[in-house]
């Protein structure tokens, strides 16, 4: 008999619990069934399954179109975990789910930050050394976390011997899960000419043999398909039209059904918005658990499999389009077919879970007062203006990458930066769009719990960042980086963004099902249990009931 425990929890680093930050408290039930603990033995191979962008209002939404045969159904049951940190991308994310801390604690505020020393914005995991081995003059590593990662943790505990991977599209998200001692991380090189999955050389010098075959003999091109809606009728009866104005063409993908990744001007860009990148991500997987033996000898191994295709469609679709739709359905299928095959080989004990949710697509929204874009590029110029009218002409800002505004150089070196600060603070408190704004260096630090949305972004705010003011827009307001009305965002406190889902089931597992409030620290040192290891260092939570 499978068993499962399906967690509803407000994942917070306040000991007694939270409320949601949008004034709307949740209500606590817990229910336990003591006679189906799995005692058949222990998990040789522990695998999370995060799909980037799932909040769970949209796995609430589509949960009753999707197959009855399909992962989420086999586990039964939807829980909720929420990210109390306001920095909900995917990088802090990434960072968050597998060592527990928050972004002013692990060292990872957002996916791209401000460089000063190149004066550029840059991946958050570019540190100017460790190539590519696709490309040198791109760099990925692990050295930005402060922290271990649960991976790390298991490194040190089997002296080695356990074998921890993480797989991804995304760099960021591939290097954060697996933390500074994995055996592979890899994640996508979209290159045009030469498109294939690569690490850096902080990891290792060279591409495994396996793996390269294993590329030669599955090449991405293959899996350049053209994506045909499966079922219109239900997608129509769903999401309303499948042409809707706030989606993208996207550079050639189109708007509408069928879409071919060849038309679109990057093709193996567009190859990880689409049911086949999803097959060539779990086929990888697949390949490595093979070639590596995960799960064959007595040390645990350990399996991070980051998805990032529904985040790619929601940025440019909405979540309530039919590409998300049918993405979402596409995925339940063939998780159920990829986690069949893991049960085959022994013990395997699964986590599916979430990085961070989505913003309601604004012209989709019901209130009027709650929707609504915010184009950064237009508010920079704003801000511009009128610190050139309150302070004098000069150039005041370097960038803005929301939420975050950085001053240029001389502001911060010539003491001018705490007018500036005052000045942008003043401005932006009167702008309808925006909900609140602070300055970085008097919010950091914050402890005050009875204001949730200052402490979630002081827990979004390292000692020593360079960033200056945090923005943060109104509930259901997006800040939009395209040109027009185009899909939707995340990035904020609000319950759309920090809410997602966690199932786990496998040996050892309790089925239990509970709304109860918890801490966020709880759930890698839930990962910690599954393993039989202790939590990483920074975990001072016990493990998530039904884990233990």
């Amino acid at each position: 008999m499978k068993l499962y425990v399906v967690l509803s929890l407000c994942l917070s680093f306040i000991g007694t619990g939270c409320a949601s930050t949008n004034g709307r408290a949740g209500s606590s039930s817990y229910e336990l069934n003591q006679d189906v603990a799995n005692d058949a033995g222990r998990a040789q191979l522990v695998v999370v399954l995060l799909i980037d962008q799932l909040g769970s209002w949209v796995l609430k939404r589509y949960l009753p179109y999707l197959p009855k045969n399909g992962a989420f159904h086999y586990a039964r049951r939807r829980g909720r975990v929420a990210y109390l940190h306001a920095g909900t991308f995917t990088a802090p994310g990434h960072a968050a789910t597998f060592t527990g801390a928050p972004p002013a604690h692990s060292g990872v505020i957002a996916n791209l930050v401000w460089n000063r020393r190149t004066h550029s914005l840059q991946n958050v995991v570019n540190q100017h050394q460790h190539p590519w081995l696709s490309d040198p003059k791109r760099f990925s590593s692990p050295k930005v976390l402060m922290v271990p990662t649960v991976g790390d943790a298991l490194f040190a505990a089997s002296g080695g011997r356990s074998q921890i991977v993480s797989l991804s599209f995304k760099d960021y998200a591939a290097v954060l899960a697996g933390g500074r001692n994995a055996n592979l991380v890899l994640w996508f090189d979209s290159n045009k000419v030469h498109p294939e999955f690569t690490t850096s050389d902080y990891y290792m010098n060279e591409l495994p043999q396996w793996l390269v075959t294993w590329q030669e003999q599955h090449p991405a091109k293959d899996y350049l398909d053209i994506w045909q809606v499966q079922d219109p009728t239900l997608a129509q009866t769903v999401n309303g039209p499948d042409d809707a104005p706030s989606e993208d063409s996207w550079d050639g993908f189109g708007r509408t059904f069928p879409h071919d990744p060849k038309n679109a001007q990057n093709p193996y860009e567009a190859l990880i918005a689409t049911p086949r990148g999803v097959d060539y991500l779990l086929d990888l997987a697949l390949a490595s658990i093979e070639n590596l033996e995960l799960g064959v000898d007595k040390a645990a191994d350990f399996l991070a499999i980051s998805i990032s295709s529904p985040d790619v469609i929601s940025h440019h679709f909405g979540a309530e389009s039919w590409e998300y739709f049918e993405l979402l359905r596409y995925i339940d299928m063939r998780l159920m077919v990829f986690i069949k095959e893991l049960e085959k080989r022994g013990p395997v004990a699964f986590m599916l879970t979430s990085d961070h949710g989505i913003a309601p697509t604004p012209e989709k929204q019901t209130e009027d007062d709650r929707k609504g874009r915010i184009n950064p590029r237009a508010l920079q110029g704003r801000l511009e203006r009128g610190l050139d009218a309150a302070l004098g002409e000069r150039d005041w800002i370097a960038a803005f990458q929301p939420p975050y505004i950085y001053f240029n150089d001389d502001v911060r070196q010539g003491g001018l930066r705490d007018r500036a600060a005052k000045t942008v603070l003043r401005i932006l408190e009167k702008d309808p769009s925006i909900e609140q704004v602070f300055d970085v260096r008097k919010i950091y630090g914050s402890r005050d719990e009875n204001s949730l949305i200052e402490y979630a972004v002081a827990l979004s705010i390292p000692e020593h960042t360079d960033a200056d003011i945090y923005v943060l827009p109104k509930y259901g307001r997006v800040f939009n980086d395209a040109e027009g009305a185009v899909g939707s965002n995340h990035g904020t406190p609000w319950d759309y963004d920090r809410d997602v889902p966690v199932v786990m089931w496998g040996p050892g597992i309790w089925s239990i099902h509970t709304t109860e409030r918890m801490d966020q620290r709880r759930v890698p040192a839930t990962m910690a249990e599954m393993l039989h290891i202790p939590a990483p260092w920074y975990v001072q939570k016990p493990p998530l009931e039904g884990a233990r």
